[in-house]
């Protein structure tokens, strides 16, 4: 159901954005509410709820908190670079966009975005940290995650084509209230060994929306 991208550079993901991830495509009016939204435990700690605003994920990417603009995440010892980040795309079966997009129902819409959301939110459980203590590795699992959501309704070729792009960014709050950088692996691993659970997530709350649809979480 999640399709993640490699690691992004603070660059490429600040390029993207301006060029892709805030792009209005169909979702104008009514519509645009709701299209572009911070989501994640590690998002509402830092006070990122609602719309997203581009200078809030610019100093995001750089590892920096949103609001204060102090640099949470140190840039890797040695090379002085930071990773900004993770592309996690999330597609709709072609019934849903058809019956969302052409056909205009909005209560079809409304309910892949919560299901989309509610799939995020499984794969949120399987965030790490590293920890090094005398020469000793341990990982901790902390579930929280600062991700961006932005919903597009068209592919590259105009046709119609709900999906979402969910940008995690490589921080993640501890137990103990301090930030590092995120271990992904197992965000990774969940993405793919576990898409049935994730599907039945997504169709769950599809069917609880009282549309009828049946469909398919693979978005063929």
């Amino acid at each position: 159901m999640f399709h993640g991208s490699h690691r992004l550079t603070v660059a490429q993901a600040r390029d993207y954005y301006l060029r892709e991830y805030s792009r209005d495509d169909n979702a104008r009016g009514p519509r645009a509410e709701g299209a572009r939204v911070w989501l994640g435990r590690g998002a509402e700690s830092l006070g990122l709820k609602g719309p997203v605003r581009g200078e809030d994920f610019v100093a995001v990417l750089e590892g920096k908190s949103g609001e204060s603009g102090a640099q949470l995440v140190q840039s890797q010892s040695g090379t002085g670079k930071h990773v900004a980040g993770w592309d996690f795309t999330c597609s709709a079966d072609k019934s849903v966009s058809i019956g969302a997009l052409v056909g205009g129902d909005d209560v079809l819409l409304e309910a892949n975005r919560k299901a989309t959301q509610r799939a995020f939110f499984e794969l949120e459980r399987f965030v790490q940290v590293e920890q090094r203590k005398d020469r000793h590795r341990r990982l901790e699992t902390t579930g929280s995650m600062v991700a961006a959501r932005f919903e597009h309704q068209a592919n590259r070729k105009a046709d119609p084509h709900l999906h979402s792009h969910f940008f995690v960014m490589n921080m993640t709050q501890r137990g103990d209230g301090c930030w590092r950088a995120l271990e992904e692996r197992e965000v990774f691993r969940a993405s793919l060994w576990r898409p049935q659970s994730t599907g039945q997530t997504w169709l769950g709350s599809l069917a609880s929306s009282g549309t009828g649809l049946s469909c398919g979480p693979t978005g063929e």
